[in-house]
C-alpha cells in the first residue's frame, strides 16, 4: 500500500465554529484537521480517505481514544459523515476509513486552512512579473525582420524565450500533478545543496526539504521565480531525483 503524503501539523482554528457548535479544543483541531483532509487525501464516492495513523501520525498529541471520540461527537453533531471505503487505487485494495464533510461542517471557515485560488494565481503573476522586461527586452524590432534574408540567414539566432502564458501553465500543471501525491519535483538544482529537494506542500506552496531533514516553504519571490525558470527549461528534470546516498564511481 503506497504511504501517505506527510502534510503540515499546523492548524486555524476556526472560533466562531467552535463556539457555535460547543466544541472541545481536541474537536476543533480534529475538524480543522478533517477541513485540511479534503484538499489533499483521495476522494472516493465524495468521501475522503483518512487512515487512523495518518491521523496519529500529524496529531500525535491527541490519541487514537480522543480522536475516535471527537470523531463521534462530530457525527453525532453532523459536521461529519464516516464510512468505509474501498481504495482501489493502492496495492491491495484496502478498505479505510472515508470521511465527508456535511453541509453544516462545510461552514468551517476554509479560507483559514487554504488561500483562495485568486489569492494563489494573484501572487504568482507578483513573482513573474520581472520576466515582461526581460521578453520585452528581447523582442526583435521591426528594422532588423525588414534586413535581408541572407543577411538574417548569417546572422546567429536568438533563443526564443517562453511566454508568460507558457510558465503559468507548466507552474500550475506541475503543482496541481505534484500536491496530489506529495512526491519530490527534483534536487540538484542550482545555487542549492545538491541534496536539496523541491516538492508542493498542502498549502500548494513550493517547498524544500534540505540536506538536513527540514521541510521549509519557499517565501522569497526572487528564488520562487527562478527555480521555476529553471524547470521550465529543463522540463526532464521534472519527477527525476539523484540518490547521492550511491557511491558512484567514474570509470
Amino acid at each position: 500500500m503506497s504511504a501517505l503524503p506527510n502534510r503540515t501539523q499546523i492548524l486555524i482554528k476556526d472560533l466562531p465554529f467552535q463556539e457555535k457548535h460547543k466544541l472541545s479544543h481536541s474537536q476543533t483541531d480534529l475538524m480543522a484537521y478533517l477541513v485540511n483532509v479534503t484538499y489533499w487525501a483521495i476522494n472516493i464516492e465524495g468521501y475522503f480517505v483518512i487512515a487512523t495513523s495518518k491521523i496519529l501520525s500529524d496529531l500525535p498529541a491527541m490519541g487514537q481514544k480522543t480522536i475516535e471520540a471527537s470523531l463521534k461527537v462530530l457525527k453525532d453533531l453532523e459536521l461529519i459523515e464516516c464510512k468505509t471505503v474501498e481504495v482501489t487505487q493502492w496495492r491491495g485494495k484496502p478498505k479505510l476509513r472515508g470521511v465527508k464533510l456535511t453541509q453544516k461542517g462545510k461552514e468551517y471557515n476554509a479560507k483559514l486552512v487554504l488561500p483562495s485560488q485568486d489569492e494563489e494565481v494573484k501572487k504568482l503573476k507578483l513573482e513573474i512579473k520581472e520576466l515582461k522586461e526581460t521578453i520585452k527586452s528581447l523582442s526583435v524590432s521591426e528594422s532588423e525582420a525588414s534586413a535581408p534574408k541572407e543577411e538574417a540567414r548569417l546572422k546567429p539566432s536568438v533563443p526564443s524565450m517562453p511566454t508568460l502564458e507558457a510558465i503559468e501553465i507548466f507552474v500550475d500543471d506541475v503543482t496541481k500533478r505534484f500536491s496530489k501525491t506529495a512526491q519530490p519535483i527534483c534536487n540538484a538544482v542550482p545555487k542549492w545543496e545538491k541534496e536539496t529537494t523541491f516538492y508542493i506542500n498542502s498549502y500548494n506552496k513550493l517547498s524544500i526539504i534540505t540536506a538536513q531533514k527540514e521541510h521549509k516553504q519557499l517565501k522569497n519571490p526572487l528564488e520562487i521565480k527562478q527555480f521555476w525558470e529553471w524547470l521550465f527549461g529543463q522540463k526532464h528534470r521534472v519527477g527525476d531525483t539523484i540518490d547521492f546516498t550511491k557511491v558512484m564511481w567514474l570509470h
